[in-house]
Parts: C-alpha cells; structure tokens; sequence
C-alpha cells in the first residue's frame, strides 16, 4: 500500500515524524489533494502541535491572544 509507511508513523508522531507528516501533506495537496491520507495526517499534526512540548510556549501565546 502506498504510503503505508506514513499511516503507521501518523499513529504516534515524534518530531521526526511530525516533519515527515508535514512533507507528505504538501506533496499530497499538491499531487492528490483528494486523498484521504490528507485529512488523517491532518488531524495527527493537529493533535501533535497542541500537545508538543516544544509548541507550548507558542499554543500558551495563541491561547491567549484576542479574535477579531
């Protein structure tokens, strides 16, 4: 299967795979923007910048920054 590698990785992101995630989506939107690959590697890369500790300074900011 195409881009099982991916699906598996998707399952429990590291930064690592956090990375690889962002690069399979852009070639994804790019090539196959249909693919429902797409919206499942979206809402893993979601889960992980809510959660990444190396993005909680950043989500701490956006939290508290007001809408318009």
């Amino acid at each position: 299967m195409k881009y099982a590698h991916e699906i598996n990785a998707a399952g429990n992101l590291s930064q690592h795979g956090y990375e690889e995630a962002l690069k399979t989506v852009e070639h994804l939107l790019e090539h196959q923007p249909d693919s429902p690959l797409v919206d499942i590697l979206c809402d893993k890369i979601s889960k992980y910048e809510d959660s990444a500790p190396e993005l909680s300074e950043f989500n701490e900011r956006i939290a508290g920054s007001p809408t318009t």
